[in-house]
C-alpha cells in the first residue's frame, strides 16, 4: 500500500493507493495544538509500504513525523526541482518555491495540453502559469479568503469576531457579514483582472482551480474553467513515480 500525504498550512489531505487504485481523500484540519500527534492518529501510516509526502510546515515538523513514523526506507519528502517531470521551474531559488505548487505544476503539465493557469486556494491563494512545453513562467500570492478575515480579526478590537452568512452582500448590516463579503469580493474581483492580463501575455490557456477554498471564488463559474481538488495529490503521485493515467482524470466545472 501506498499513502501520498499533503501537508499544507492548514490541512492536511491524504489518499491510500491500494493495488494501482486511488481509495478516498481525507482530509482534517490540524488543530491548534500537538499538531504532530494529531496528523500520526489520523495517518494510516502503519500498513504502508511507501509513504511520500509534500509539506510546507517546514524542516523541524519534517524531522520530527519522521523519527515519528520510523520507517526510513519508506518516508520519502518531495522537493520542488529545477527541471524534472517535464517542467522548467521559473523560479531563481526552487528551494523556497513550494512543493505544493510544484506538484500542481507536475500534474496539470501530466494532464493537459497548451498552456496552463494553475489557481491553488487555501490559505494563500498562489497563481501560476506554466507553458505548453513546461516552461514555467512565474505567478504571484495573495492572501486567501479566510486569511483575509482572520488578519482583521487579528488586527482590530471593535469587530465582531462571529461567523458571517454564506451570502456575499455589498450592503451588509453587520461587521461579520461585511468582512466576509469584503474578502470574497477582493480575492475575486483581484484573480478576474490578474488572470485576464495572463491571459492578455499568454493568449488561450486552460484554467485550472484547486485547493479547499475554491468555491468562494466568484466569477468563474463559465465552460471551460476546470475544478481538480487534489491536483496536488496527483502531481505527488506522478513524482512518487505512478503512472500518469492511474491518476483519476475526472474534472468538472466549477
Amino acid at each position: 500500500m501506498i499513502v501520498l500525504i499533503d501537508f499544507g498550512n492548514s490541512y492536511c489531505k491524504w489518499v491510500q493507493i491500494v493495488d494501482g487504485y486511488w481509495q478516498h481523500v481525507h482530509s482534517f484540519a490540524y488543530g491548534r495544538t500537538d499538531q504532530l500527534n494529531n496528523c500520526l492518529q489520523h495517518l494510516p501510516l502503519t500498513e504502508a509500504e511507501q509513504i511520500h509526502i509534500v509539506s510546507v510546515l517546514g524542516a523541524a515538523f519534517d524531522e520530527q513525523l519522521s523519527q515519528a513514523i520510523n520507517k526510513p526506507e519508506a518516508v520519502h519528502f518531495h522537493q520542488s526541482q529545477t527541471a524534472a517531470h517535464g517542467i522548467l521551474l521559473g523560479y531563481r531559488q526552487p528551494a523556497s518555491y513550494g512543493v505544493d505548487r510544484y506538484a500542481t505544476l507536475v500534474a496539470a503539465h501530466q494532464h493537459f495540453a497548451g498552456h496552463k493557469i494553475i489557481v491553488d486556494c487555501g490559505t494563500a491563494i498562489t497563481v501560476d502559469v506554466l507553458q505548453q512545453d513546461g516552461q514555467h513562467l512565474g505567478g504571484i500570492i495573495l492572501p486567501g479568503v479566510d486569511t483575509m478575515c482572520a488578519s482583521l480579526a487579528m488586527c482590530t478590537s471593535g469587530l465582531a469576531h462571529t461567523e458571517p452568512s454564506a451570502d456575499i452582500n455589498l450592503f451588509a448590516d453587520n461587521s461579520a457579514d461585511a468582512i466576509h463579503s469584503g474578502a470574497v469580493l477582493t480575492a475575486s474581483y483581484g484573480l478576474q483582472g490578474v488572470i485576464k492580463d495572463i491571459q492578455r501575455h499568454l493568449g488561450r490557456a486552460t484554467l485550472i482551480f484547486t485547493g479547499g477554498g475554491r468555491h468562494k471564488i466568484l466569477g468563474f463559474d463559465r465552460p471551460g474553467t476546470l475544478s481538480r481538488p487534489h491536483l496536488v495529490l496527483e502531481g505527488l503521485f506522478i513524482m512518487a513515480g505512478g503512472e500518469s493515467a492511474q491518476v483519476p482524470t475526472a474534472s468538472d466545472d466549477i
